[in-house]
């Protein structure tokens, strides 16, 4: 029995083969199917669980289930937003799946990459049913790696022209411009006060390392009509990014809302409070066009079939490539009542007998 694994390097090779576009397309487009299919199928998912660590340093541990009715995701994500000054990511993490009706793990990759693809494909979905049609000017609160793919995906649903960008520390806001440079988008970038970005944009993207309990992280200034604030760094209980001031005149719809009451912009609010979640909004899209004209908020906390779906797209894409390798990972032997039949360990022969001791 073998496991797909997906390395750095295969996901380095898959881009290569298909293009970072094209990719984004297809998991955007899974997203897509996956979500019409939670409404009407076999579909389950956990609010995500874990290790809250606060010393040396304020980060987590945690693992995020989802299945369908063949197979199981389990991702496992740390979240540490210190790593960034020991040159790492404030998220890293793998991704698994499984077999249902066997438990045999069929996939193994890194999931950094993915979890980056499919929120902000996610954000995209959302905004594409909930922002204004002509949308040009996106404004970022927090411009660190998620501040990237957001845009990114963005650029897919709307005409983003103009790119406002705010963030604490100068340094990040500077090296956007660069960072964006590959996605070869016709954008203007300019650097302005937090208050301004969420005043003056079409779309909002709040995507910070803010620290429990020390947002929000602009003030309740009055926003352009419609404006649609893709809500992504509240994903720790106690952190939040928006005004109370904002969330209570806004239509919000929740990624997952068991999980956005525990630990997204939603903790202030219940859950009478949220007029949707994703799925919902995706497959009765006429239902809340008439909301465009609105605030409107999508609290992103990230959700497990998010993973589970743009695990399945990449997993297609590089099986179809022949990228990645198939590994022996699980110890399985011919005969299942044998742990240790695997091993193929040569039989000891059968040692002589003792000879009896006798009294002289």
């Amino acid at each position: 029995m073998k496991t797909l694994v997906l390395t750095a390097g295969d996901l380095r090779k898959l881009v290569d083969s298909v293009g970072l576009d094209a990719l984004l397309e297809r998991v955007l487009d899974r997203l897509q199917t996956g979500l019409a299919a939670v409404r009407s199928g076999d579909f389950e998912a956990r609010p995500r669980s874990g290790f809250v660590d606060h010393k040396p340093a304020t980060g987590l541990i945690e693992w995020m289930p989802g299945r369908d009715d063949q197979r199981t995701t389990v991702k496992i994500v740390g979240y540490h937003p210190d790593n960034p000054a020991d040159s790492k990511p404030t998220i890293l993490s793998v991704a698994a799946s499984f077999e249902n009706d066997t438990g045999h793990a069929v996939a193994f990759a890194d999931a950094t990459f993915l979890t980056a693809l499919r929120t902000g494909a996610a954000s995209a979905i959302a905004a594409d049913v909930l922002a204004v049609a002509d949308a040009e000017t996106v404004g970022f609160i927090g411009c660190g790696a998620q501040a990237v793919s957001q845009l990114h995906a963005l650029a897919k649903v709307r005409p983003i022209r103009s790119v406002l960008l705010s963030d604490a520390d100068p340094r990040v806001e500077a090296s956007f411009a660069d960072r964006i440079a590959p996605l070869g988008l016709d954008v203007e970038v300019r650097r302005v006060p937090a208050d301004e970005a969420a005043a003056s944009a079409d779309v909002l993207v709040t995507c910070t390392s803010v620290a429990p309990g020390h947002g929000p992280v602009f003030q309740p200034v009055e926003p352009r009509p419609g404006l649609h604030v893709n809500a992504v760094g509240s994903d720790f209980p106690g952190k939040t990014e928006l005004p109370a001031e904002w969330l209570r005149r806004a239509f919000i719809c929740a990624d997952f809302p068991d999980q956005c009451l525990a630990e997204g912009e939603c903790q202030s609010l219940t859950r009478e409070d949220i007029g949707c979640d994703l799925a919902q909004l995706w497959c009765e899209a006429e239902t809340f066009l008439p909301r465009r004209s609105q605030l409107t908020v999508f609290d992103s906390t990230g959700w497990a079939l998010e993973d589970h779906f743009a695990l399945d797209a990449l997993v297609q894409e590089a099986t179809r490539l022949g990228i990645g390798t198939q590994m022996e990972i699980e110890a399985v032997s011919n005969d299942p009542y044998d742990p240790y039949g695997f091993l193929e360990l040569k039989r000891k022969p059968d040692p002589a007998p003792a000879l009896a001791r006798t009294r002289r």
